[in-house]
Formats: structure tokens, C-alpha cells, sequence
């Protein structure tokens, strides 16, 4: 019996567009995380948009190449071995979840207060 969000066929096998988007996300992020940690400037001048978002940081372009060739990596061992690849029911992936929702709802309470609209006349 198939389980909602099942991605397998009756065969058994994973559909041929999943593993292609799969394949161009992991290469795409490897490569990109490469080229963040070999030329960090060029990265920098090369992305549209990325010079007006602040100015350039060799350690932080690199350091978010590195977690991208990470990514990049771990999406071609779930190809290769997708017996190591996380299903999402093992207990620390749970604890996980739990933490960052609890954090996104604590964040979200104090992005609320923060920046919650001023009355008017209060300023004045």
C-alpha cells in the first residue's frame, strides 16, 4: 500500500525526474559552493545582485561555499546510496524538526514585538 508522498513507483523505483532534478541540484550546489571557495571576488562580482546586499567577506562567501559543496556532496551520496539517505522517521530527525520549529515560532514572537507598527501621536 502506498503512503502519501511516496515517491516510489509500483516498481519500486524512484520516477526518472526526480533523480534528474536530484543530479542537476547536487552538481549545481557543488559547483557553485567550488567556485565560492576558489575565487571568492569573482563569485562575488559575478552574481547579480550579491554586491548590493553589503560589502565583500572572503571568510563568509567561503564558509557558505563550503556548507553548499556539503550540500552538493550529500545529494550525490542519496543518489548513489540512498540507503544512507535520512527518511525522515529516525528519532534525531524528529528532535530536529521539533527544535527548529520552536525556534521559527520563537523568532516569529520577536520579530512581532520588535517590529510591531508604533501608534500614532506616540513619537510625537
Amino acid at each position: 500500500m502506498r503512503r502519501r508522498g511516496d515517491m516510489k513507483e509500483k516498481s519500486g523505483t524512484i520516477p526518472i525526474v526526480v533523480v534528474t532534478l536530484a543530479a542537476l541540484n547536487g552538481a549545481f550546489l557543488f559547483g557553485n559552493g567550488l567556485f565560492m571557495l576558489v575565487v571568492p571576488l569573482a563569485w562575488y562580482h559575478f552574481v547579480p545582485g550579491v554586491t548590493h546586499t553589503g560589502s565583500f567577506n572572503q571568510h563568509f562567501i567561503r564558509d557558505i561555499g563550503l556548507i553548499q559543496m556539503f550540500l552538493g556532496a550529500a545529494f550525490g551520496v542519496g543518489m548513489i546510496r540512498p540507503a544512507m539517505a535520512p527518511t525522515q522517521t529516525e528519532a534525531p530527525f524528529k528532535i530536529t524538526q521539533l527544535v527548529v520549529l520552536a525556534l521559527f515560532i520563537v523568532l516569529g514572537i520577536v520579530a512581532a514585538i520588535r517590529f510591531r507598527p508604533v501608534p500614532a501621536g506616540v513619537l510625537d
